[in-house]
C-alpha cells in the first residue's frame, strides 16, 4: 500500500511528492509496531501423559516435555529453511553495499565544501552523492574534466544532500531487512527526490535550458544503478519533460496525497493484523452458545477463550486445528458413536483432536525428547503401561494402541473411571492428562475443584481449556475461517 501511494504521489504532483512519501514511510514501521497480535498463549500440550493406575502413585507430576506446539517436523529441522529466509532477505542489501564498494574502488577525496567531501572515483559513471557517516559528493573522471558541467553536478549532490535523501535510502535498504517490501519504494522515491531536487535547484536561479542540457549530456552514459547513492543521470526522459515543460499546479493534488497519507497506515496495520481478526475471545463469549458443553458448566471461562484464540487466531494453531478438521473423518465419526453409545459427552472427541490431531501415530513419531516408556502411540495417544492397564497389548510383535476400536474402548473405560472418582467431567480431563495424584494434589492446594480455576492459579496445565476449545471449533468449523 506505501510503495503504490508512493508511486501515485509521483504521479499525481511530482514537484512535491518527496515530502507525502516521506510521511508515508514512516507508515511501515508504525504498522509493525503497533500491529495488534493474539494474545501470548501456551502451546498446545505435547503427547497425553495418561498413566495407569500402579502407576499414578509413584508417577511425576508432569514430564519434561519440548514440544512447543503440535508439530510435526522437529524444530531442528525449521531452523535451515528459517537461515535461509534470514539470508535471502539479506541479499539486496549485500548487494547493494558490493555495488557501492566497487564503485569507490580507488576513490580519492580531492575538496571538501561546506562541511562536504567531494571524491574523484575512476569506478564511477556519473555523478552521485551518498552518505558514510558523513555526507560525500563523487564526481566521475568524465565530468571532472568538464568544469561547468563538474559545478552544477557538484550542486546538484549538494542540494541532495540538504535534502537528506542518502540518509533516506539506507533507511529503506535497512528497513527492506525486516519488511522486504519496503524495496518497492526505492525507485518512487529515487524519482521523486531527483524531481525535488531539479526543482529546488531551479528556484534557485539554475537556467532551465542549460541544466536540461546538462543533464541531457550525462543521458549517453550507461550508468548502472545506485541503490545507495542519488545519482544526477537518473529518470532523465521525465525530468526533461518537467523542465522543459513544467506542469501546471493542481488544486486537487494536495488533498490526493493528503488522503493517500491519512490512509496508507491504516490499510498497512490492517493488512499486517489479518490473523488476529480471527480471534474469538474479544466476541461474546458465552456458555450458552455451545449446548454441546453443557457437561462443562465452567467452558466460558476466559481460559477456553484464550486456548480457543490459539487454534484460530495463530499461525501454527491454524495450521495445526485445519489439518487436523480434515485428517481422518471416518475416525471421528466412530469415536462420537462411541461416545454415544457409552452415554459420555461428545465433547470428549475433542481429546484425539488434541493428542494425535486425529492421526494414528505410531510412538516413534513423538519427539526424542519424550522419555523412553512414556511415549503416546494411536489416536488417544495411550502410553505403554496405560495401554497394558486396560488390556491392550504393546510389545515390539504388537500395539493394540493403533487398533482405533481398542484404544477407544480403553479411553472411555479411563475417562468413565476418572468420572466415577470426581464426579466432574473437567476433572476427568485433567486426570487423563496429567494422572489423579496431580489433580489430587491441585485441588488440595487450590482450595478449589474447578479444573480452569486450577490451571489458572499454576496448579494444573491448560489441558482441560485445550480440550473444550477443541469441541467447540469441532462444532463450529466456521470459527477457523
Amino acid at each position: 500500500m506505501v510503495a503504490l501511494a508512493s508511486w501515485a504521489a509521483v504521479r499525481i504532483e511530482p514537484l512535491r511528492a518527496a515530502p507525502a512519501q516521506r510521511l508515508l514511510l514512516l507508515a511501515i514501521p508504525l504498522a509493525m509496531l503497533a500491529a495488534p497480535r493474539p494474545a501470548a498463549m501456551p502451546a498446545l500440550p505435547p503427547a497425553a501423559q495418561v498413566y495407569a493406575p500402579s502407576d499414578r502413585e509413584k508417577a511425576p507430576l508432569a514430564l519434561s516435555v519440548s514440544a512447543a506446539a503440535p508439530a510435526d517436523v522437529p524444530a531442528r529441522w525449521l531452523l535451515p529453511p528459517a537461515a535461509a529466509l534470514v539470508a535471502l532477505s539479506a541479499i539486496p542489501a549485500a548487494l547493494a553495499l558490493a555495488g557501492l564498494a566497487r564503485t569507490l574502488r580507488g576513490a580519492r577525496r580531492i575538496r571538501r565544501i561546506r562541511g562536504v567531501e567531494l571524491w574523484l572515483a575512476p569506478a564511477a559513471r556519473t555523478p552521485f552523492a551518498v552518505w558514510l557517516g558523513r555526507p560525500i559528493v563523487v564526481l566521475d573522471p568524465d565530468t571532472a574534466m568538464d568544469r561547468g558541467l563538474a559545478a552544477l553536478a557538484v550542486r546538484h549532490e549538494l542540494q541532495h544532500h540538504r535534502h537528506h535523501d542518502p540518509q533516506v535510502a539506507w533507511f529503506i535498504w535497512a528497513l527492506g531487512l525486516v519488511a522486504p517490501a519496503a524495496l518497492l519504494l526505492r525507485r518512487p522515491f529515487t524519482e521523486a527526490e531527483e524531481l525535488a531536487v531539479d526543482a529546488a535547484l531551479v528556484r534557485r536561479g539554475e537556467p532551465r535550458a542549460a541544466y536540461a542540457a546538462a543533464l541531457f549530456s550525462l543521458s549517453t552514459r550507461a550508468a548502472p544503478p545506485l541503490p545507495l547513492g542519488s545519482g544526477m543521470a537518473a529518470f532523465l526522459p521525465r525530468r526533461l519533460t518537467m523542465l522543459l515543460k513544467p506542469p501546471a499546479p493542481s488544486r486537487a493534488a494536495p488533498f490526493v496525497l493528503l488522503a493517500f497519507v491519512l490512509l496508507a497506515a491504516p490499510a498497512g496495520w490492517a493488512g499486517s493484523d489479518l490473523l488476529a481478526d480471527h480471534r474469538v475471545a474479544t466476541r461474546d463469549f458465552r456458555e450458552a452458545t455451545l449446548p454441546l458443553l453443557q457437561d462443562f458448566p465452567t467452558a466460558a471461562h476466559p481460559g477456553v477463550a484464550r486456548a480457543l484464540d490459539q487454534l484460530v487466531a495463530t499461525e501454527g494453531g491454524r495450521r495445526w486445528a485445519d489439518r487436523s478438521l480434515t485428517s481422518d473423518a471416518g475416525a471421528r465419526a466412530y469415536v462420537e458413536a462411541q461416545l454415544r453409545a457409552a452415554g459420555l459427552p461428545l465433547a470428549l472427541a475433542a481429546v484425539p483432536f488434541v493428542e494425535s490431531g486425529y492421526r494414528n501415530r505410531e510412538e516413534s513419531s513423538l519427539p526424542a525428547t519424550v522419555p523412553p516408556g512414556q511415549r503416546g502411540a494411536g489416536y488417544w495417544m495411550f502410553i505403554g503401561s496405560t495401554a497394558r492397564a486396560y488390556g491392550l497389548e504393546v510389545s515390539p510383535a504388537r500395539d493394540e494402541r493403533l487398533d482405533l476400536g481398542r484404544e477407544t474402548t480403553a479411553a472411555i473405560a479411563l475417562l468413565r473411571q476418572n468420572r466415577e472418582r470426581y464426579g466432574d467431567w473437567a476433572l476427568s480431563l485433567a486426570a487423563y492428562n496429567q494422572g489423579e495424584r496431580a489433580v489430587d494434589i491441585a485441588i488440595a492446594a487450590g482450595g478449589t475443584r474447578d479444573a480452569l480455576a486450577l490451571a489458572d492459579a499454576g496448579h494444573l496445565n491448560d489441558y482441560v481449556a485445550q480440550v473444550l476449545a477443541a469441541a467447540m471449533l469441532l462444532d463450529d468449523p466456521s470459527l477457523l475461517r
